[in-house]
């Protein structure tokens, strides 16, 4: 009885891994020129099975850490999340501009392995079927994604603000701290003098006598 259900768990996920395969070619493909892939899905699936296409957080850390440009990581997420936050020195290519003939003149160097990741795990196993398939072999698939990544506090990088609001703020409390104490160490400024004025009585002249006859 646990053999049949374990079989049954098996054959439902390879129906499962079958369908996200033929759903995500088809969204991957929709305009584009007729691509020849390179293995079956049967040849798929072994690959699938064995999980070596996986690299793991602390695969990952050790890949950033060195940074000798073998290894590239593939952020397959929208500009707008890509710009918040990022693994160091990754590529920005989202999932709908992968097959872009641009792209995949620079996927062709067997030299370099392409680690590719979305938001979480499952973003990123659909793109790396299809690449599979079209007969790249230089391609993983982040364990977790960019969220497991990031919980596993690996490095990051995002968009730099224009301004450090925060330096800026503590700079500014600086100058007040600098202004108030200038301003209790200056003496107090002298008071004005006022001048005494002296009024002085005004002379009356005395009426002239007149002489009698």
């Amino acid at each position: 009885m646990p053999d049949r259900s374990l079989s049954n768990i098996r054959r439902l996920t390879i129906a499962l891994t079958l369908f996200t395969l033929v759903i995500v070619v088809g969204l991957l493909t929709i305009g584009k020129q007729k691509f020849r892939y390179k293995i079956s899905n049967e040849e798929m699936l072994t690959q699938i099975l064995k999980a070596d296409y996986m690299v793991s957080p602390e695969a990952a850390k050790q890949i950033l850490s060195q940074n000798d440009g073998k290894v590239k990581f593939v952020d397959l997420r929208n500009k707008y999340d890509f710009n918040i936050g990022h693994l160091e020195n990754a590529l920005n290519i989202p999932t709908h501009k992968l097959l872009e003939d641009e792209n995949l003149d620079l996927f062709k160097d067997p030299s370099i392995t392409y680690v590719l990741y979305g938001a979480d795990h499952l973003a990123a196993n659909g793109p790396w079927m299809v690449m599979r398939k079209l007969g790249f072999n230089n391609f993983k698939v982040l364990e977790g994604g960019y969220k497991g990544q990031m919980a596993d506090a690996v490095m990051a990088t995002g968009d730099k603000a224009i301004y450090d609001y925060n330096n800026i703020l503590v700079e500014a409390q600086k100058e007040i701290s600098e202004l108030q104490k200038a301003g209790e160490a200056a003496p107090d400024a002298p008071k004005p003098v006022k001048k005494k004025v002296t009024i002085l009585p005004k002379k009356v002249a005395k009426p002239v006598e007149e002489e009698g006859c």
